[in-house]
């Protein structure tokens, strides 16, 4: 469930379908330890996976463009993080931790 702010923008869902669970989802998959909740959803992974990230492109823009078009096999909702700026999310998916615990 994503929560939407009365100016239109989603909250990050840190609970199980944000950026931070991806990566601690893609790190307990590979045998690391995780540094938090893994994501709520199913993937599905293999030995290998492939991550593409591409900076300013929101879900909503994606669907928009694409529309039922898109030539992949799942796509999944995820939210960012806050704030969303492309530094706190690299840190963020690189670490698997939130922005108050690599600043501290």
């Amino acid at each position: 469930m994503h929560f939407r702010t009365m100016s239109g923008l989603v909250a990050p869902d840190y609970s199980g379908t944000s950026i931070q669970n991806l990566a601690n989802t893609l790190l307990s998959h590979f045998g690391a330890v995780p540094r938090g909740s893994k994501l709520k959803l199913d993937l599905d992974l293999n030995d290998r996976v492939v991550l593409i990230l591409i900076d300013g492109l929101g879900y909503l823009d994606l669907s928009n463009i694409m529309g039922n078009s898109l030539p992949v096999s799942r796509l999944y909702r995820i939210t960012s993080v806050f704030p969303t700026t492309t530094s706190t999310v690299l840190t963020t998916l690189f670490t698997g931790l939130s922005l108050v615990s690599t600043v501290f």
